[in-house]
């Protein structure tokens, strides 16, 4: 086990022992798959019905840290991957936990926008 090496958690659909859950929280240096972990995780603005405000709160929260850290990944999946998201974050901005993502990705594609302007 390498020491302060990154290792991600896969989930694996095709497990060979079937008495065995489908996901395996064991360390592998293998490159996961996070795209089933963010999928469920954009999964929670599906709903046409109020959200929690205190869900709400957390979601924002784990997507500000996700954010700041995978900045380009994230902005990549929400406009490129699965452009639906923004219409779910739209949908539920009378939260204000929700309208702090929406601003978040504005501010930022606002100074990545003005970023690009300068360099050319």
């Amino acid at each position: 086990m390498e020491e302060g090496g990154d290792y991600q958690y896969s989930l694996d659909d095709d497990e060979e022992d079937s008495s065995t859950s489908s996901v395996s929280l064991t360390p592998s240096p293998k490159k996961a798959s996070n795209k089933a972990l963010i999928t469920k995780f954009f999964d929670f603005l599906k709903s046409d019905s109020e959200l929690n405000t205190v869900l709400a709160g957390y979601f924002c929260r784990i997507f500000l840290s996700i954010f700041s850290t995978n900045t380009k990944k994230v902005l990549w999946y929400l406009y490129v991957k699965k452009s639906e998201v923004i219409d779910d974050l739209k949908r539920h901005l009378y939260l204000q936990s929700i309208a702090e993502v929406v601003s978040k990705l504005i501010a930022y594609t606002k100074s990545d926008m003005l970023k690009d302007k300068y360099e050319e």
